[in-house]
């Protein structure tokens, strides 16, 4: 039975690097998280972060978005980009005896994604559709109010998917813009677990993901938000044969 280990290293560019074994299936998983998300984001970008995340595997300088899809389902494996409150990320699975070849299409992606500007209003449509579809889902809706009543100032009370206004001002000069600043190896962290000697994909690593840092040193946003000082009511009428509450707390 193969022991498993784990190491941590930080590269020369700045990606801070996890790597563990685990040689119970023939399967790798990798997934690079940038400090990110809608915490850094304002009204007038809000939901940038999960545009980025939906397009970013759809179309660098070496391979359209059909041929990403096609060069990940031949070598058995998955990509696929996501957001959150605090961090913008990729992640794929793949089979351990292709890990080379998709650690090559995951830096690609991740790194020389060129946004075309076709895929990138087609998937501000798509976008537009689920914030549509989001007000026939009474927890959505919800929970979308209670972090606007909770949050007042800060970026957490912004919906996730942004807004019809905001999205509408994102093109691809700003897209860039942001992605230029955010997704850089100083501001990542590379976490690959699975299958894997963990030197050879350590050297692996450092050869494909050997880019430059773009743009400038990320700072932490920090908020004033005001106190709860008594407690804040909000309430939405939905024609629906339904009722949800949601209760939270500062802390």
């Amino acid at each position: 039975k193969k022991k498993t280990e784990l190491k941590r290293e930080v590269l020369e560019n700045g990606i801070t690097l996890i790597a563990a074994s685990n040689h119970h299936v023939p399967l790798v998983s990798v997934k690079l998280s940038c400090l990110a998300g809608l915490r850094y984001e304002t009204k007038e970008n809000n939901g940038i972060n999960n545009l980025i995340a939906s397009v970013l595997t759809k179309g660098t300088k070496r391979r359209n978005s059909l041929q990403i899809a096609q060069d990940m389902e031949a070598i058995g494996g998955s990509i696929k980009g996501g957001a959150g409150r605090n961090s913008l990320f990729v992640h794929m699975d793949v089979f351990s005896r292709n890990l080379e070849k998709g650690f090559e299409i995951f830096a690609d992606s991740i790194f020389d994604s060129i946004f075309d500007t076709e895929i990138l209003e087609r998937e501000k449509h798509s976008i537009l559709h689920d914030i549509k579809s989001q007000e026939d889902n009474l927890p959505a809706v919800a929970f979308k109010l209670f972090s606007k009543t909770m949050f007042k100032s800060h970026p957490f009370g912004m919906p996730l998917l942004g807004t019809k206004k905001s999205l509408g001002a994102i093109d691809r000069t700003v897209v860039l813009d942001y992605y230029h600043n955010m997704i850089n190896p100083k501001n990542a962290v590379l976490t690959v677990v699975g299958d894997i000697d963990i030197e050879k994909s350590i050297a692996s690593v450092k050869t494909l993901f050997d880019r430059p840092n773009r743009g400038e040193d990320i700072v932490v946003p920090h908020f004033a938000e005001p106190d709860i000082k008594s407690p804040r009511l909000s309430e939405t009428i939905k024609e629906k044969k339904q009722a949800h509450l949601v209760i939270g707390f500062k802390s």
